[in-house]
């Protein structure tokens, strides 16, 4: 077993006499005493390991229940995430289509999204308008007219100036939700 030697912090093994750095010279007192150190060390670091474990897990189990009893049905498409960035794509039922629903949805993507500093989140109604989202800016004037109506909300989050919203846009009425 190694241990620390006390003067220099250099790990040596327990059966050396003195300490090849800096000479320090070993009793059996002291070599017991480093031991005892090092396994109360060891026996923290175990336990912090154990409470971030419990911490993540807890986290999980938190999430999982929000999600499972919130009930809101909806497909994500398109979903990406890196560097404190996400967006994704949401398609709902048109059943889902109200306001009632969206506004729920938006609170679960508010829970669901808050470890990221930006964030982009478009909400269609059917998985033709969702893939106009990729070339919106390619699309004819009555596509684009389909596109508009069936993109039913928006949210956004960017930390960095302090905006975030859910927009919710239905039958030409638009609810503007700040966070």
């Amino acid at each position: 077993m190694m241990i620390s030697c006390p003067d220099c912090k250099k790990m040596v093994s327990e059966s050396a006499e003195t300490c090849p750095k800096c000479g320090f010279r070993f009793s059996p007192e002291t070599i017991k005493k480093a031991k005892e150190k090092q396994k109360k060390a060891q026996k923290n670091c175990l336990i912090i390991f154990i409470l971030i474990i419990a911490s993540i897990f807890s986290s999980y189990l938190i999430k999982n229940f929000l999600l499972e009893s919130s009930n809101l049905k909806y497909t994500l498409y398109n979903e990406q995430s890196k560097n404190g960035l996400y967006s994704s794509i949401i398609i709902v039922d048109p059943i889902n289509s109200n306001e009632e629903f969206l506004k729920q949805l938006g609170e679960k993507l508010k829970i669901e999204t808050q470890q990221y500093t930006h964030v982009y989140v478009n909400i269609y109604d059917n998985l033709k308008s969702a893939e106009m989202d990729k070339k919106v800016m390619d699309l004819s004037e009555e596509e684009y007219l389909y596109f508009k109506e069936h993109h039913i909300a928006s949210y956004t989050k960017n930390l960095s100036s302090n905006f975030h919203e859910f927009v919710i846009m239905l039958d030409e009425k638009t609810l503007q939700i700040k966070y």
